[in-house]
């Protein structure tokens, strides 16, 4: 299953996300506002928009979350960017996170995580992948709440 968290529609519909040819759904997650021209913009074979309630202009991503329970989805990879990864960790839908460090510097860059709150993580590993490390924690809450099918990975 591939999926685009895209509120406002922004992806271009030849992306390749949604020109592969694939056995896998490509699935564009939009707005209920949204809907009528994502389904416009985007649908195709293998192709499907759906909606999930907005919230202070994002998406309500632990309604997504449900949605996918539903669909008996039971592990979600989030992999996005700064606001993507800020706003799961705030929904409170993270039961791990993952960082790959690589044996570079490459400057001041963007942020990883855009987040009003920092998170405390906890239950550290580290691995060895390649000539990269790979870090992995459970934020403190998704431990101390255990984790609930429906929760995400990111």
């Amino acid at each position: 299953m591939r999926v685009v968290i895209d509120a406002k529609l922004r992806t271009a519909a030849t992306a390749k996300v949604y020109r592969e040819r694939s056995k896998a759904l490509a699935i564009i997650v939009t707005t209920q506002a949204s809907l009528a021209r994502a389904q416009r913009k985007y649908e195709r074979p293998g192709v499907e928009a759906i909606a999930v309630k907005g919230r202070d202009g994002e998406l309500a991503l632990d309604e997504l979350m449900r949605e996918f329970g539903r669909r008996g989805w039971n592990n979600v990879l989030i992999e996005g960017g700064a606001n993507l990864a800020g706003s799961a960790l705030a929904a409170n839908i993270i039961d791990r996170v993952a960082f790959f460090v690589a044996p570079k510097i490459l400057g001041a860059g963007l942020p990883a995580i855009d987040a009003t709150h920092a998170p405390e993580l906890t239950d550290f590993t580290a691995r060895q992948v390649g000539d990269d490390w790979l870090l992995e924690a459970r934020p403190a809450q998704a431990s101390k709440s255990g984790s609930p099918s429906t929760r995400g990975r990111g």
